[in-house]
């Protein structure tokens, strides 16, 4: 009986002590169109002892033409540092567009984009997820989880930066205290802004 109660404890004040030292950060962005706000984006990072996730899921609605509605959501997870798993998924009025599941193996990274196979074999330790808590003040390179290729960025301005896309798109991503304030979106058919929730 004495064992078990120990036992108990025991495990108690592991869980305990994990909990307490897991830090959980949420954003919450207006994506806005033409000065309406057409949408939402959550942007959450959790980091324990052991891992770093990132979970990033937005919705938007709106007409250009015609009713649009785009749904899109990616998880990543981070281990000392390094990217060891990711998984994303974009639809466009509730049909599936495009997906990603990168998986780390060995010295690189297994990929599977929109249901093409391919071998990544290079470390990665900043993707488009940091981006939205991390402001990227020594960042020449970020990884994109959706297209499994690296993204040229450079600073444009103080705390101001443009990201080059593998589409050939720029977009634009402005800090305070190291978070993302607000990201600048151009898209094939019209621009959109995140803005911080203040």
């Amino acid at each position: 009986m004495i064992f078990t109660i120990c036992s108990f404890f025991l495990l108690f004040s592991e869980f305990a002590s994990e909990a307490d030292q897991k830090q959980t950060t949420n954003l919450i962005y207006n994506i806005v169109y033409k000065n309406d706000s057409i949408g939402y984006l959550d942007a959450n990072y959790d980091i324990n002892q052991s891992s770093e996730l990132y979970i990033i899921t937005s919705e938007a609605s709106f007409r250009f033409l015609m009713r649009f509605s785009s749904d899109y959501s990616f998880e990543n997870r981070f281990r000392g540092g390094t990217l060891v798993s990711s998984k994303t998924q974009n639809k466009v009025n509730d049909k599936v567009r495009s997906t990603s599941a990168i998986t780390r193996k060995g010295d690189g990274y297994d990929m599977k984009i929109d249901d093409v196979s391919s071998r990544l074999n290079k470390k990665v330790t900043y993707a488009m997820a940091n981006l939205y808590f991390h402001e990227p003040s020594d960042i020449t390179e970020v990884f994109s989880e959706r297209y499994g290729e690296f993204c040229k960025i450079k600073k444009v301005a103080n705390h101001k930066y443009e990201l080059h896309l593998p589409s050939g798109k720029k977009n634009y991503y402005s800090y305070k205290n190291g978070i993302c304030q607000e990201v600048e979106v151009n898209h094939s058919m019209a621009t959109f802004y995140f803005v911080l929730q203040q």
